[in-house]
Formats: C-alpha cells, sequence, structure tokens
C-alpha cells in the first residue's frame, strides 16, 4: 500500500541522491556521468525484474525529472565555466520534463506507445547516447 510515510522518504531518498549527483559534476563531470549512467541502468534493471513500489519512485524520480537534462546540457555545454552549478541544476530539471514529453510524444505514434518497457528503454537510451556525446565533448 502507498502511504504518505513512503512517498515521504522517497522524496528525501531523491534529493539525497540529486544533491549527490551535483556535488560530483562540481568535482569532475566525467565521474558525474558514470554515476548518471550507472543509475540509469540500475533503474532499468530494477523496474524491469523487482516491481516494487518504493524503488520504482526513489529511482524513477531522478531518471525523469534530472538526468535526461543532466546529460544534454552536458552534452550542449561540457566546460565548467559556461553554466555555474545552479544554472546547470535548474536547466537540467527544465530541460528533463521537456525531453521526456518529447520522448513520450514520440512514442505515442510508434507501435509501442507509451508503455512502460518502451519508455524506459528510450529514456535511457537518450541518457546514455547524451552522456557519450558530452564525453566525447569533455575532451
Amino acid at each position: 500500500m502507498f502511504t504518505r510515510a513512503i512517498l515521504e522518504e522517497a522524496i528525501r531518498l531523491f534529493f539525497s541522491g540529486f544533491t549527490f549527483v551535483v556535488h560530483l559534476a562540481r568535482i569532475n563531470m566525467r565521474i558525474a556521468l558514470i554515476v548518471v549512467n550507472a543509475l540509469a541502468t540500475l533503474t532499468v534493471l530494477v523496474t524491469v525484474l523487482f516491481p516494487l513500489e518504493i524503488l520504482r519512485i526513489v529511482l524513477c524520480l531522478p531518471f525523469v525529472l534530472f538526468f535526461p537534462g543532466f546529460t544534454l546540457i552536458s552534452a550542449l555545454f561540457p566546460k565548467r565555466e559556461w553554466l555555474n552549478n545552479m544554472e546547470r541544476v535548474v536547466l537540467s530539471f527544465g530541460i528533463s520534463i521537456a525531453t521526456v514529453t518529447l520522448i513520450g510524444f514520440i512514442l505515442n505514434f510508434t507501435p509501442w506507445g507509451l508503455q512502460l518497457e518502451a519508455v524506459l528503454y528510450s529514456m535511457a537510451s537518450f541518457t546514455i547516447i547524451t552522456s557519450i556525446i558530452a564525453w566525447i565533448r569533455l575532451k
């Protein structure tokens, strides 16, 4: 059963994980990209293999609201001098919402539709591809 305590714990865990990624981005962008890719892969595995609500909520909140925008912003603005940390975080949230909406809109017109696996795999693919582009542009 989904209760208020579970939701509060999920939100607390989300913000602690979000803070961890932002802190890593301050230190080294490459390590932050590796962590984001690892967490995106973990999210796909946990969502497909273990259908527990609390795990899905904790892992899917940053997967939907932060990771796609963070990797796209990292690909577009790879150098830390171009954006400060606050601008990078705010743009990551905004771009993530726009990206997820666009992915959902495109998937709606495919044979797979808006099924869980289709959305999950396409968002993970987008996150990994944009982080590879960001990695290449960091050189």
